[in-house]
């Protein structure tokens, strides 16, 4: 290959060494030449893949001995917007997970590792890509299905009560009946206004919930006796699905709270109780228990009913969600007794936790604070 002429003029013949002389620097030229051209060359394709590089949507970053080798403009952008994702990603780096997804505050990144030998030598290649609208709109997807999930629920929980009383009520009308037979269908009509009432103050409590309306008065108030009314309120339930409800105290125990407000509280996780037996146990219990440990009081309610599943406990206390959709008909219920619940007990600056274990128990905890 030919890299360099040099031409010269001269009135003398040159000599051997001048030849050589003139070889050599005509080879050393051309090699600068080319290696000039090589250098453009490299320089040009560096830009040309950075160029392209920088505008890929997704972060890219190199790893070299633990120190960043190469980051692009993406990469550069998210970690001054969020330089906590640095330390989960050396977390995740070290653990050998080659693809996760990151939560950070409002923003989802989903990211790739994979280990490459460049230059005979080991890197790690990290693509970063925020998923956050993604994320938003399988959020907004999942709400919208909840909430079609919830309008056909409660449309069968309004239902159900009113073609009770629809029917029972025609009956009596029409049809010649005993004084007892009227009663029997006097009971059963009260019996299911009552369920009716309870959905619409479910939803009366939700709506004054979501617009911040709802206020609660506390006042020195007997726990005990509190718990006691609320036993006694879905004494008539716990016949129907023969569960028992165990409470047993030795002294009163007062704390400054809204009596009725902590009242369906506790009446709501005693039906919750219930409702969820199982069956297939010959005993069903629903136990209650306080706690006084002088800064807060706990409640405690446990069963031995058909329990949540591990992956469903964060869900339960979420507006219009149902644990299980297949008993969403066999077990009466709106899907916001517990949304309900949680607000009332944050209100009263307390907590509620929840622990169970599918098929066997189900304990949840209301801690209030012993004001």
């Amino acid at each position: 290959k030919l890299l360099s002429v040099i031409v010269l003029t001269t009135s003398e013949e040159p000599t051997a060494e001048v030849i050589d002389y003139l070889q050599l620097l005509s080879y050393l030229s051309g090699l600068t030449l080319e290696n000039l051209r090589l250098l453009d060359f490299v320089d040009n394709a560096r830009e040309y893949s950075e160029t392209v590089l920088n505008l890929s949507s997704d972060g890219i970053i190199v790893f070299y001995k633990g120190e960043i080798e190469f980051q692009n403009v993406k990469s550069s952008e998210i970690i001054k917007n969020y330089p906590d994702i640095l330390r989960e990603i050396e977390a995740k780096i070290d653990s050998n997970e080659e693809f996760f997804e990151i939560e950070l505050p409002n923003a989802f990144f989903s990211m790739s590792v994979k280990k490459i030998q460049l230059q005979g030598e080991e890197r790690i290649l990290v693509t970063v890509r925020n998923i956050t609208s993604e994320k938003e709109v399988q959020k907004l997807r999942e709400v919208d299905k909840i909430k079609t999930n919830f309008i056909a629920n409660i449309s069968h929980e309004l239902r159900t009560p009113l073609t009770a009383i629809k029917a029972y009520t025609e009956t009596i009308v029409n049809v010649p009946m005993t004084q007892d037979e009227i009663k029997e269908f006097s009971e059963t009509i009260y019996n299911q206004s009552l369920k009716l009432e309870g959905i619409l103050n479910d939803l009366l409590d939700f709506s004054q919930l979501e617009s911040h309306t709802l206020k609660i008065v506390k006042e020195p108030t007997n726990i005990h006796d509190v718990i006691n009314d609320s036993i006694l309120t879905v004494n008539h339930l716990a016949s129907q699905y023969d569960v028992k409800i165990e409470f047993n105290f030795d002294q009163d125990l007062k704390i400054n709270c809204d009596r009725k407000r902590i009242e369906q509280v506790i009446t709501n996780l005693l039906t919750n109780s219930i409702k969820f037996s199982d069956k297939s146990k010959e005993e069903r219990v629903a136990k209650i228990a306080t706690e006084n440990d002088g800064d807060f009081v706990k409640i405690i309610v446990e069963d031995n009913g058909i329990g949540i599943p591990a992956d469903k406990i964060d869900k339960i206390f979420d507006k219009f969600y149902r644990v299980d959709s297949d008993l969403t008909y066999s077990i009466p219920g709106t899907g916001l007794g517990l949304a309900i619940v949680k607000e009332i007990v944050e209100m009263h600056n307390g907590s509620i936790s929840v622990e169970s274990e599918e098929g066997k128990w189900t304990r949840v905890t209301v801690q209030l604070p012993n004001e």
